[in-house]
């Protein structure tokens, strides 16, 4: 979507229009008006239907990455005039009767416009600034509450490296999708399986939405696992040594990888085995 091409300055009312026409019949849709967007937050609600029944919706917010001198952002700080909510928190309860998950539709732009964005990050090898087929992109909003919360003015860069381009979605240019490792102690069965097996059409869109959940729950167990290695305030005393060699996430301890003995994993330190999730 070439937005370096006028500065910047698309609207997110001209890309939707746009995508919304080349994603149908594909990916079915319903439009918002403006009355309803303000008070639900949303811009439409986005359905991917297979042959066989199966579907998967979304709530959709749209947003621009934009920048200012050197600083890139996304405005998911949002309020309507008159409305102590902010959106993304209408647009996250508003999703709840529906039972589809909220989510942010991004609008980032080419290669030349992302051309002086930094992150640290990469994806496959390349920056995440390069990455293909991101100018239009989808995340989770809950994945975008998250970054709000802990990255505040770095939010928006937080949150275009986590979201997964829509032609992604639709058109997969890898084979099967890798698995994704339980992110909690407890898991009903049928969803820990779904996560754990390849998906495809519908089910794929809905795995690779939660995928980012995935890495932001792991990073919170292994933050948790650094404080628990470092000295009580009041014993002095250390943590006993973590051996990694055998968790099957190499050197992140999280509690789908807990072994039971607070010798093997960081987990355990002053909190108890944890049970496998």
């Amino acid at each position: 979507m070439g937005l370096a091409a006028n500065g910047g300055t698309l609207r997110e009312v001209t890309a939707t229009q746009v995508l919304l026409f080349e994603a149908s019949p594909r990916v079915r849709f319903q439009e918002f008006t403006p009355t309803e967007e303000a008070a639900a937050g949303a811009d439409w609600m986005w359905w991917w239907v297979d042959r066989d029944g199966t579907c998967f919706g979304l709530l959709a917010q749209a947003k621009v990455l934009k920048v200012s001198g050197r600083r890139w952002t996304i405005d998911f700080g949002y309020r309507t005039k008159g409305d102590s909510r902010s959106q993304i928190t209408k647009l996250i309860e508003a999703a709840e009767p529906y039972r589809v998950p909220a989510a942010y539709v991004l609008y980032c732009g080419d290669r030349k416009y992302r051309a002086s964005l930094k992150c640290s990050r990469t994806h496959g090898g390349a920056l995440c600034r390069d990455r293909e087929r991101v100018g239009v992109s989808v995340v989770c909003a809950l994945v975008t509450q998250e970054a709000a919360k802990f990255h505040q003015n770095a939010a928006g860069v937080e949150v275009f490296h986590d979201a997964v381009p829509v032609e992604d979605l639709a058109s997969p240019v890898e084979g099967l999708d890798a698995p994704i490792q339980s992110v909690v102690r407890e898991l009903d069965e049928q969803l820990a399986r779904f996560l754990r097996q390849p998906q495809r059409g519908a089910r794929r869109v809905a795995k690779e939405l939660l995928r980012p959940l995935e890495r932001i729950r792991l990073g919170q167990f292994a933050d948790a696992a650094a404080r628990r290695r470092r000295p009580g305030p009041s014993s002095g005393t250390s943590p006993p040594t973590v051996d990694t060699s055998q968790c099957r996430t190499s050197t992140t301890c999280c509690a789908d990888c807990v072994q039971g003995s607070p010798t093997t994993c960081a987990m355990s330190w002053r909190g108890g085995p944890l049970r496998r999730g």
